[in-house]
């Protein structure tokens, strides 16, 4: 190794022809050449620096800014040869390359690795300096006391100008080596190939650390590179769904060959597979320092283990058809921590979720309406609705979204209905059949004695039963005219001339044993009774208080009209009131003892017309 001083030493280069001569003919760009003439004194001499045919004129002094091979051409007039030359080549001024080290006890390592220069200058920066060719190791450097310090190194080309370029390396010496201090490592992608992670630590600047890794192990560590980046580190193309990594930091001083490491930290292996009612994680990794491991899901911690042997947790708080991602944390007890990527599943079950049991049917406006009870916690996405006529097997019949459903293709009273209902629930599983619910179906008929027959069939659909039955009667504007209970049975006979309506409906209504009583309606049986006419064939207008009038009684008129007439034909009486009677005179003059002839008229409130005629016997005793 030589020592040398920084400055260019004035050689001179003869041309071609001997005429002139160069100071430099190789260095580094830009490269300022000076000629200098010799003999021939007092010709005219020109020159060409660039061979582009334009001459320069007597100009000595020129500067290539270019990398590149130069001829400079001479030109003198009157001389045989007329022209000489010299080549000049100019390099890339490329700055060295070279790596600088810290040591302890404020040592420095310099490794030149550079390959473009034959020698290099290098200033230490505290006044002392070397020279060093290619290849040769050079030795530490000892600056004796901390402190900050600039190194620079110029590379220089054998049998060239001294101009090229110099690389500045600003260092802070150490007393001591300081290990790196790896805060957390989190898996970013999982993936057989392309997997990656993300390495946080803190590092000395003036240190150089190298990152060194292990696969399934904590042992047996590879160098990865030399860290450059000074507080994350991103590794990527790994297999981090199969295998495991572990770090560490190394820092070598190599001046003395000694070593340091960081603490180690290795990723998580994380597997999760939803299964019937629970998300099952299971892990691999290696447990170093272990403190305990926090299991995450959506990013909520929902369990923390102790247990360092134990690689698997169960999840048994979820919904079915609902995704859930985990991760899992291992935490060191010397503060670092470990984060595994994020696996995701959606739940599911295949549980048969409850049957409905509550369910009341009703005939409304000639369809049934049916609504039912949800099973408590349960979301059903869709009912299937199923139905049997006169005891027939039921068959599917429509397919619903909420909780009612109306079917209006039915004939009744003539057939009898039973609906039975199944659910889909949010996990796609169908419940059991419900129990049959068949809604109350009324019959009757008008006896010859203006007595109503009822009879219905037993109502279904509650799980408590059938408190009772009531009978309810309605006229023809709708007004409830009487209400009788009659407890579980399934007739009833009703006295319709006592409800002083023409045209009745009668209805059952089913009450249940709930604490909170469930109803349910029967069709409607309408009943219309005919008008009634009662007239006496004998009458005495004696004034004695009995039978003085001649009147028409009766139910159910809404108009009315009698006439009486003599003998003779003659019209002697009309009244349109069936309160106002004849009393046996015509033109304020008593009739005689006879039999007259009447005709009564009536229209009842269906608008039906109705006559009786005869003849009536007038007596006055």
């Amino acid at each position: 190794m030589l020592w040398l001083p920084h400055h260019n030493t004035l050689a001179q280069h003869a041309s071609a022809g001997g005429r002139f001569e160069a100071d430099y003919i190789k260095g580094c760009a830009p490269l300022t050449v000076n000629i200098t003439q010799v003999g021939l004194p007092g010709l005219t001499r020109t020159y060409d620096y660039d061979r582009d045919g334009l001459f320069e004129g007597n100009l000595t002094t020129y500067t290539f800014t270019a990398p590149g091979t130069y001829t400079i051409l001479e030109i003198v007039a009157n001389q045989i040869p007329r022209a000489d030359s010299i080549t000049i080549e100019v390099i890339e001024p490329l700055e060295p390359e070279y790596t600088v080290r810290n040591c302890a006890n404020n040592n420095v390592k310099i490794d030149i690795t550079d390959t473009y220069y034959d020698r290099f200058f290098i200033d230490f920066g505290d006044g002392t300096n070397l020279t060093v060719n290619r290849g040769d190791n050079v030795p530490p450097h000892n600056y004796g006391v901390p402190n900050s310090y600039t190194i620079t190194v110029r590379g220089i080309m054998n049998g060239a100008n001294d101009n090229c370029a110099e690389r500045i390396v600003n260092i802070n010496t150490v007393n001591n080596l300081v290990p790196a201090s790896i805060n957390s490592l989190n898996v970013t992608t999982i993936d057989p190939g392309t997997g990656s992670l993300v390495l946080s630590y803190s590092l000395n600047p003036d240190i150089v650390y190298e990152l060194e890794q292990a696969v399934n192990e904590a042992q047996n560590f590879q160098m990865v590179e030399v860290l450059t980046e000074p507080t994350l580190k991103i590794v990527e193309n790994l297999n981090t769904q199969d295998n495991y990594y572990c770090y560490r930091i190394r820092a070598t001083d190599v001046c003395s060959a000694t070593t340091i490491y960081s603490d180690t930290i290795c990723s998580i292996v994380l597997d999760a597979v939803a299964q019937d009612n629970n998300n099952s994680i299971s892990w691999t990794t290696e447990n170093l320092n272990f403190s305990n491991y926090t299991v995450i899901r959506d990013n909520n911690p929902i369990s923390v283990i102790n247990n360092a042997a134990q690689t698997r947790y169960d999840d048994s708080n979820v919904i079915c058809n609902q995704d859930y991602c985990y991760q899992l944390v291992n935490n060191y007890a010397n503060g670092l921590i470990s984060t595994s990527g994020q696996q995701c599943v959606t739940a599911f079950s295949t549980d048969i979720p409850d049957p409905i049991q509550e369910i009341t049917s009703s005939v409304v406006n000639n369809e049934i309406n049916i609504t039912w009870d949800i099973p408590a916690n349960e979301t059903p996405a869709r009912y299937f609705i199923r139905k049997s006529v006169n005891n027939e097997p039921s068959a599917p019949v429509d397919t619903v979204d909420s909780n009612n459903y109306i079917d209006n293709d039915v004939n009744i009273p003539a057939n009898t209905y039973c609906y039975n209902i199944s659910y889909e629930d949010q996990c796609g599983n169908t419940s059991l059949l419900s129990p049959a619910t068949c809604p109350i179906i009324l019959t009757g008929s008008l006896e010859s004695n203006n007595q109503v027959s009822l009879t219905w069939t037993d109502y279904q659909g509650w799980s408590m039963g059938v408190n009772q039955y009531f009978v309810d009667v309605f006229d023809n504007e709708g007004n409830l005219l009487g209400s009788v209970p009659v407890g579980n049975t399934l007739s009833f006979l009703d006295d319709a001339l006592a409800r002083g309506s023409q045209i009745l409906f009668y209805q059952i209504r089913a009450v249940s044993n709930d604490a909170t009583p469930r109803e349910s309606v029967s069709n409607i049986f309408r009943v219309q009774l005919e008008v009634l006419i009662f007239l006496p064939n004998a009458f005495t207008p004696n004034g004695d208080g009995l039978n003085d009038f001649f009147e028409a009684k009766g139910l159910f008129f809404q108009s009315f009209s009698m006439k009486i007439f003599n003998r003779w034909g003659e019209l002697i009486f009309v009244s349109d009131n069936a309160d106002v009677g004849w009393d046996g005179t015509f033109n304020g003059k008593l009739m005689p003892e006879a039999t007259y002839v009447y005709r009564v008229d009536v229209t009842d409130f269906t608008g039906l017309k109705s006559s009786r005629s005869g003849g009536v016997l007038l007596l006055r005793k």
